[in-house]
């Protein structure tokens, strides 16, 4: 049936790792800063990753959305989100960088 609408399992038996959305970096305890990114990209990307078989581990610092069938990873910061890849690279035989990471920390 899959393969009747054009879906192939061509990513079976792979791990992909796909990050998603903003980060926020707090500059004091009330502040901080963060973009726009609505993450969509990196859901959209992770969700056709598992269509295709992949087992996927999406890591996001928007855990307002929701993509099925993933391994869900949440982060808030910069950093959060880099120990997260790191400790998932070992396995991945794909990576997907969507996120839109802040490019200031204090």
């Amino acid at each position: 049936m899959c393969s009747r609408l054009g879906i192939e399992h061509d990513l079976e038996n792979e791990t992909v790792v796909v990050t998603a959305g903003p980060t926020c970096e707090d500059l004091d305890p009330v502040r901080y800063l963060t973009n726009r990114s609505s993450g969509k990209m990196g859901y959209a990307l992770a969700e056709a990753a598992v269509r295709r078989g992949a087992h996927v581990v999406l890591i996001s610092a928007d855990s307002s959305r929701s993509a099925q069938g993933v391994e869900f990873i949440s982060v808030r910061s910069t950093e959060q989100m880099h120990k997260a890849v790191v400790e998932h690279l070992p396995r991945a035989t794909a990576v997907i960088m969507a996120a839109a990471v802040a490019d200031y920390r204090r």
